[in-house]
This record gives C-alpha cells, sequence and structure tokens, in this order.
C-alpha cells in the first residue's frame, strides 16, 4: 500500500517536473537571455540549490522522509511562486535556488522511502517502476504544459505547477513512516571512506552532468533548430520520453537479476553511442530516433547507478549518504547548467559529445573501477 501510494505521488511530481523543464528554458528565451546567460542564471541558482542537502538527509534519517517531503513540497511552491511573479534576474535565480533544491532533495527523499520498502534483491525493479511512473506523467506532461504555455502564457502554467506542488504536500502528508529512526543524529561522512563510495561520487557527479543535453538545451534546441512552438516542442519530447517510462519498468527487473556492473556498461556504451550520432545527423526524423535510442537505453545506466547509490551506504544512515551522492550528482548538474549554454551557443553538437563523454565515462568507472558485487 505505500509503495503504491509513493508511486501516485510519483505521477504528480512528473507534471511538475514536466511544466518546470519546458517553462523555465523557454520563458528566459522569450525574455531575451542568450544561451551562455540561461546557462549562468541556472548555474547559479543550482549551486545555492545545492548547500544544506545533506543536513536536512541527516534529519529525514533521524526524523522521517514524511516530513521532510511535505516540506519540500511547500518550498518547491514558494521558489515557483518568486520566480514567476517576481520577473528580475535576482529573484529568478533566488526562486529557482529554492525550487531546485527542495525538488532534488525530494527525489533523494523519494529515492530512500523506495529503500525502506525494497530489498537489495529487488530494488532495481521497484526503482524502476517508481521512474516509469514518474517518466510516463513527465512525458506526457510536456505536451500538456506546452499547451498551456501557448495558449494562457507562462504564468498560467507556473500557476499550474505550484497549484500540484501543495497537492503534492497533502499526498505526503499520507504516507506512513517505513523508515527505522532509532539511532542518533550525525553527519558523519564514513560512506566516502571507502574505495566505492569515493568513486561513486564521481559517477554520480558524471550521471549529474549529463543533464547538459535536456536540462535547458534541449528544448533550445527545438524551438531554434526546428521553429517549434511551445506545443510542438512538448509534443515530441512526450513522443520519445513515453519510452523511458517503458523501457525503466521492463529493465529493472533485468538489472536484478543479471547484475548492476555488466547493465550499466552496456547501457553506456549504447547511449553514448547515441549522443556521439546525434552530432552530426540533426535532421528532424533521424535525430528523433536517437532520442527514441537514447529513452530505450538510458534505464540500463541510469537504473544501475540509482541502485549502487542505495546499497553503498549503511542501511540506518540511507538518507543521509543517498543525499551524499545526491549532492556530487547536482555538482555535475551545476557544471552542466554552465557548460551547456557555452558549448551549445558554438554548437548543439558540442552539448551532445559532452552529454556522451559523462554516461561513457560513468560506465566506465563502475564497471572497471568498482568492486561493489552484482
Amino acid at each position: 500500500m505505500e509503495f503504491r501510494k509513493t508511486l501516485v505521488f510519483a505521477l504528480v511530481s512528473g507534471f511538475i517536473s514536466a511544466v518546470l523543464s519546458i517553462s523555465i528554458p523557454l520563458y528566459l528565451d522569450s525574455l531575451g537571455y542568450s544561451l551562455p546567460d540561461i546557462g549562468y542564471i541556472l548555474g547559479f541558482a543550482t549551486i545555492l540549490s545545492a548547500l544544506i542537502g545533506i543536513a536536512l538527509a541527516a534529519l529525514g534519517d533521524h526524523l522521517g522522509r514524511r516530513l521532510l517531503i511535505i516540506f519540500y513540497s511547500g518550498a518547491m511552491a514558494a521558489g515557483t511562486a518568486i520566480m514567476a511573479f517576481i520577473p528580475s534576474p535576482i529573484a529568478f535565480i533566488t526562486g529557482r535556488a529554492i525550487s531546485s533544491f527542495a525538488g532534488n532533495n525530494q527525489w533523494n527523499t523519494l529515492l530512500a522511502r523506495v529503500s525502506d520498502l525494497s530489498k537489495r534483491e529487488n530494488r532495481a525493479a521497484m526503482v524502476g517502476t517508481y521512474t516509469a511512473a514518474f517518466a510516463l506523467s513527465y512525458s506526457v506532461s510536456h505536451l500538456i504544459a506546452g499547451a498551456i504555455i501557448d495558449n494562457f502564457g507562462f504564468l498560467a502554467a507556473f500557476s499550474a505547477a505550484i497549484a500540484t506542488m501543495l497537492l503534492l504536500a497533502g499526498l505526503a502528508a499520507l504516507f506512513l513512516e517505513v523508515g527505522s529512526r532509532k539511532h542518533r543524529f550525525h553527519l558523519s561522512f564514513n560512506v566516502l571512506r571507502t574505495w566505492d563510495g569515493k568513486l561513486n561520487m564521481l559517477v554520480s557527479f558524471c550521471t549529474g552532468f549529463t543533464n547538459i543535453a535536456y536540462m535547458y538545451v534541449m528544448y533550445l534546441f527545438f524551438t531554434h533548430r526546428y521553429g517549434f512552438d511551445a506545443t510542438q516542442t512538448g509534443f515530441f519530447i512526450a513522443a520519445t520520453f513515453v519510452i523511458w517510462s517503458i523501457s525503466s519498468y521492463l529493465i529493472g527487473p533485468y538489472i536484478d537479476r543479471n547484475g548492476l556492473k555488466k547493465a550499466i556498461f552496456l547501457g553506456a556504451i549504447l547511449n553514448s553511442a547515441a549522443w556521439f550520432a546525434a552530432v552530426w545527423f540533426q535532421d528532424l526524423p533521424p535525430f528523433l530516433l536517437i532520442l527514441a535510442i537514447d529513452n530505450i537505453t538510458w534505464p540500463l545506466y541510469g537504473l544501475g547507478v540509482t541502485k549502487i547509490s542505495t546499497i553503498i551506504p549503511e542501511r540506518e544512515n540511507i538518507g543521509r549518504d543517498v543525499s551524499i551522492f545526491g549532492f556530487a550528482h547536482v555538482c555535475g548538474i551545476i557544471a552542466a547548467s554552465f557548460l551547456g549554454g557555452v558549448l551549445a551557443e558554438m554548437s548543439f553538437g558540442h552539448a551532445f559529445a559532452a552529454r556522451a563523454v559523462a554516461v561513457l565515462l560513468g560506465g566506465c568507472i563502475v564497471f572497471f573501477l568498482m568492486k561493489t558485487r552484482d
């Protein structure tokens, strides 16, 4: 029952993430900001968002996940309201920092909750099911969000996201606490004393950096390269992201059965090959095929590295330790934020190549250097 509640939460979260993902870059673009400017704004916002996540994750281990999830939902609404109703760069950076901090930490906390509800033997399957629910809503909601923007404007899209965030807080209030809270509150970083812990920081950074292709570059690629409006952009992204949802659901059990390291390495090779191809093939039909291959193969890598981040930590400190790896992931997003606009300004292919290198590097670290057993 608790996992079903978590899946409903994932469906609602997917709508919010889609609205923000498509609205923020298109909104900044409509205000006349260049690609590097957008990268700098989102980069500074992400830096601010990363500063206090580990401490709050430790609170989640001590006090439970439920209260933090409610808090993060409210914080996301507050941050989005600042972005939507105060049109200035400083307000946008501040609002995005708050909403991004809350969103990133909420994802880590939900991941810890799924870990509480699962065992090592079936964790990839459960994470895959959770990701599939999120991805299904996230993909379809791109089309909905694009239609809202084109018909009612950016303010309406942001307002819809804010209302849904408040709904999330109400949904989280229905959760039962399932994690252990009997240990003392502490902020040790013992997980980083292990060889695999150190390496997983690098893998998490690489995984965060892979966002360079999607975080805002992809939306502006569709509008600048093909001249699409928000609805058209949302349609094509939705059509390819649906594949991610299906693939996540199917690949999770495959990883549990056949092993993490092989799955991650296979996914890294196939996924990076698709993005290297995107450097040269950018006409619409072949590019959509490349995005389809990306969404088919990404769960092999993405679900695998997510599972690793949940089996390395000590059981009683899983929320804090997952968030330590989540901090490295956010650092990768920060780097991607700043570099994405600069590289895309030169050529969108440069950003796609950077994505390919990042996922291939992460896969090689896991396969050749990590000692974690499947």
